[in-house]
């Protein structure tokens, strides 16, 4: 009997153990799960700019993920506006400087664009890659774009610089690590307590008295 409620008390210590290992690791489920979907709807920085002649254009710019497999700045513009022009055409002859620098004022990236060299492609909606560049340490930074000679097609087009961050999926994978062992932890210590032996009082002469009487 002895041998049966220690095996009892090493089956119920490990089923608890278990139930707390899965339940932090579902909340770490949720935490990488959250995470991802707010690196979806991030924008590091978001200012309206005019690149349709020379100027400099500044804001503040919020890294909160460096696991990305890549990032990108890019130009928003209502794709009604656009017609069935294309990104070349639209930017033709477009020079651009963009610096990201750190407080201390050192450039984390630093690219030249010139309409040349650049091939872009349209996304859904009308926006336009501009630059990518592999994501650097969290913080705040500041961002200059300094237009050096402008795309005259884009004069009286409301337009927006935007970075976001570009995703492939494999960001997830914590969240559902996270997932599976917790499920997995909590369907172990669900088994285990399942099928652990029900503590019944027994009514042998070993477990009764000593000189007991009816």
């Amino acid at each position: 009997m002895a041998k049966l409620r220690t095996g009892r008390v090493v089956a119920l210590s490990i089923a608890g153990v278990l139930l707390i290992v899965g339940v932090v690791f579902l909340f770490g489920y949720y935490h990488y799960d959250r995470q991802f979907t707010e690196w979806q709807d991030a924008r590091p920085i978001d200012i309206p700019v005019d690149l349709s002649k020379p100027g400099t254009f500044s804001g503040r710019f919020t890294q909160t993920c460096r696991v990305a497999h890549g990032e990108g700045i890019f130009l928003i513009v209502a794709a009604s506006a656009l017609g069935n022009t294309s990104p070349t055409e639209l930017l033709k002859s477009l020079r651009f400087t963009c610096v990201i620098s750190d407080p201390g004022g050192r450039p984390v990236v630093e690219q030249k664009l010139s309409s040349e060299a650049w091939s872009g492609s349209r996304l859904e909606g009308g926006d336009i890659d501009l630059i990518s560049f592999l994501p650097f340490p969290e913080g705040e930074y500041d961002l200059t774009l300094t237009v050096e000679q402008g795309a005259p097609a884009l004069a009286g087009v409301e337009q927006r610089l935007q970075a976001r961050y570009l995703l492939c999926g494999l960001e997830r994978f914590p969240a559902t690590v996270s997932l599976l062992l917790g499920a997995g932890a909590l369907v172990v210590a669900g088994l285990i307590l399942l099928l652990l032996p029900k503590n019944k009082a027994t009514q042998s002469g070993e477990d009764s008295e000593p000189g007991s009487s009816d």
